[in-house]
Parts: C-alpha cells; sequence; structure tokens
C-alpha cells in the first residue's frame, strides 16, 4: 500500500498539535522572508509574498507535524550504538 503525502504518519500528532505548529510556521515563513529580504539590503516585502509566506510555512510545518515522529525508532538507536563502538 502506498503511502500518501496526507497519511498520518506520526502516532503522537493531535489536531491541537498541528495546529501549534501551523501557526509557528504561519509566523515563521515571513519572518524568514524579512530576514532573508533585510540581509540582501533590498525594498521593503510586499504584503502579498509575506501572505504567501505565512501559507507556504504554515502548510510546511503542519506537515513536518502530522508525518514526522519526534522519537527515533528502535533500528535508528541500535545503529547508533553500533557506531559508537
Amino acid at each position: 500500500m502506498p503511502m500518501g503525502l496526507l497519511d498520518k504518519t506520526n502516532p503522537r500528532a493531535t489536531r491541537g498539535s498541528v495546529i501549534r505548529w501551523a501557526i509557528f510556521g504561519a509566523v515563521g515563513g515571513p519572518v524568514f522572508v524579512l530576514f532573508v529580504n533585510w540581509a540582501k539590503g533590498k525594498q521593503p516585502v510586499g504584503w502579498i509574498i509575506l501572505l504567501l509566506a505565512a501559507i507556504f510555512g504554515a502548510a510546511v510545518y503542519a506537515l513536518v507535524e502530522w508525518q514526522l515522529d519526534d522519537e527515533p525508532d528502535e533500528d535508528d538507536e541500535k545503529n547508533t550504538e553500533r557506531s559508537e563502538r
């Protein structure tokens, strides 16, 4: 069975955690755009670009929370222990 993009693969993800991360992304996206624009010394950014950055940031952060688990798999822990020897 192929895994879809919107399939829930993080067992700890809840509606509240996804919304919380989407809010972080909606704030972080425009802040990132403003920082990059300031670092390059360009003219002020239009509100449409900031709105698109907020939407994109919210979507990416929510999708990451929905799909990626915070805790490593057991296989990852075993591989780490082997590589430390």
